[in-house]
């Protein structure tokens, strides 16, 4: 390794003598100033800090808040398929004329319970849960099978995503699920 790559690479820059008064006398300044060259660094590092703002915004716009959006829908959807879980539980004990009533525990009153929680009330539903409930005879099994249909708003509105449910519009999720029903009487009832 030589030393003139160890020594920094400066310029001499030639200045003009500039005369100070200090009392009686006049001293000259210095004649000649080292400088470090510099300058192609500074450019790189000024379009760097130019061009972060908004490089910024597109990834907030682009990246960062439709993930959240994304994490708030997942989590919408896990809150809809609790609720069906919860009404096709209560459909499996319950007569076919009970659990088919708008005002029964399955399609009246679980809903408003479960809204009223904090799953149900952080879900930002728009409207109630829409709820079907019915029942299947196949090879000599009942079988109850409870749809649940709700509508959730994103978290964030992204300006950019108007019409993309989830992210700029509101989404709709219908979550079904069946079960064996416990006793093949209350299909009939």
């Amino acid at each position: 390794m030589n030393i003139d790559e160890l020594i920094p690479k400066t310029k001499t820059v030639l200045c003009r003598p500039l005369l100070i008064e200090g009392g009686d006398q006049i001293r000259p300044n210095n004649m000649l100033k080292n400088e470090p060259n510099n300058k192609g660094k500074r450019r790189q590092r000024g379009s760097a800090i130019a061009e972060f703002g908004p490089a910024l915004f597109f990834i907030f716009i682009f990246a960062v808040f439709p993930v959240i959006d994304i994490i708030a829908l997942s989590f919408n959807y896990t809150a809809c398929a609790s609720l069906n879980d919860i009404q096709l539980r209560e459909a499996v004990k319950l007569p076919k004329s009970i659990a088919t009533n708008p005002k029964g525990p399955v399609l009246g009153t679980i809903p408003d319970k479960w809204m009223a929680t904090v799953l149900g009330g952080a879900s930002g539903m728009i409207e109630r849960p829409a709820t079907t409930v019915d029942y299947d005879p196949s090879s000599g099994n009942m079988y109850v099978q409870v749809s649940t249909t709700v509508t959730v708003r994103p978290l964030l509105n992204i300006p950019f995503f108007f019409k993309v449910p989830g992210l700029g519009a509101p989404a709709t999720f219908t979550v079904s699920s069946s079960r064996l029903i416990e006793n093949p009487i209350f299909a009939a009832q």
